[in-house]
């Protein structure tokens, strides 16, 4: 159904899946998921969009109600009352309709939806401009080494296991309680998400669980070898993995930060040499072999220093980013508050 040059464009249960040629709604919708994991959700689509089935559009008919003004209404309702479903959650109309909002008149939902919506302009700014320092991150690692893939700087090339120690662990049993609730951090690949350096971890080993486990410094570049493959970060605190990682423990030739970056930007020939029929996975005897240029170590602090002064505006515009949302939470709750 999906046509790639379409003129319009296409909602399903996460939002925008593609374009198509024909539109079967003309007016901006408010859409509801109505199947799977993000039922609930709600969004709003673009004039003339097509909308399929897994998307619920809920069209307010008699000019009593904006439809801004029921988006926000809507996410400030508990729908789990309304979903259905074990295998396949799902919401219906039948069990939509006892749902009872309160609408307020016009001119109010006017003021709320402009409060709200000046609120939420002010997040997606500074997530923009997060976006754009990790670009600018990327730009100096290229300004400064050339591309990494093509060498074109002429730069030194050693093995991943000339330049650190490889690492990877295990998961103690998970039946015996003796080997959990302890000190010592225990990462997976599921806990990393798109933050450069990971510390506190959601699950901790006692001494007897982290037996025969190497504990990682801080500093460590963690490096998902399988489900999924590709994600990294460095570890702020000392910790220990499973057997999902093939980390590496740099040594005084190359600095982390720099790693990390070369690392990121050769993502897809990393995970080109994952093998395996259930799941791919890259194994330690080719992350040891990978090859990474190695400019001068001067440079490299160099760069990883540019990189520090970026993430501390990051992490100011963050600490933003969660007062703004504490404002915009109380404001929801202000207005739409039992």
């Amino acid at each position: 159904m999906l046509v790639e040059d379409g003129a319009y464009l296409v909602y399903g249960a996460n939002g925008v899946i593609g374009r198509f040629d024909q539109y079967n709604h003309k007016e901006r919708e408010l859409l509801m998921t109505c199947r799977g994991a993000t039922c609930g959700e709600i969004t709003i689509s673009e004039p003339y969009s097509w909308i399929n089935g897994n998307a619920m559009v809920i069209h307010p008919t008699d000019g009593s109600t904006h439809v801004d003004f029921l988006k926000y209404q809507l996410r400030a309702v508990d729908l789990s009352c309304v979903i259905t479903g074990a295998a396949q959650p799902q919401i219906t109309r039948q069990s939509l309709f006892p749902l009872f909002i309160t609408v307020p008149p016009l001119a109010i939902q006017d003021q709320i939806v402009m409060e709200l919506d000046r609120i939420c302009e002010i997040i997606e700014k500074k997530k923009q401009q997060i976006k754009e320092l990790n670009t600018l991150a990327q730009s100096l690692f290229y300004e400064m080494f050339g591309d990494p893939v093509t060498n074109n700087k002429g730069w030194d090339v050693k093995r991943l296991d000339e330049v650190g120690e490889i690492v990877t662990g295990s998961t103690p049993s998970t039946a015996d309680s003796t080997n959990w609730d302890g000190t010592i951090n225990w990462v997976t690949p599921a806990e990393l998400n798109s933050q450069l350096y990971y510390g506190e971890t959601q699950r901790k080993l006692t001494t007897k669980g982290a037996k025969g486990l190497t504990v990682m410094p801080c500093g460590t570049v963690l490096l998902s070898s399988r489900a999924p493959i590709g994600k990294l970060a460095i570890s702020a605190q000392p910790m220990c993995c499973n057997q999902g990682f093939k980390n590496i423990v740099c040594r005084k030739s190359i600095n982390n930060l720099f790693l990390y970056f070369y690392l990121l930007l050769t993502m897809d020939r990393i995970k080109e040499m994952g093998i395996g029929a259930t799941f791919k996975e890259v194994s330690k005897r080719a992350i040891s072999a990978y090859q990474t240029i190695v400019p001068p170590l001067p440079l490299q602090q160099s760069f990883a220093k540019k990189i520090e002064a970026i993430e501390r505006q990051k992490e100011l515009i963050n600490q933003s980013i969660k007062e703004t949302q504490t404002l915009f939470d109380s404001r929801m709750e202000h207005y739409f508050g039992n």
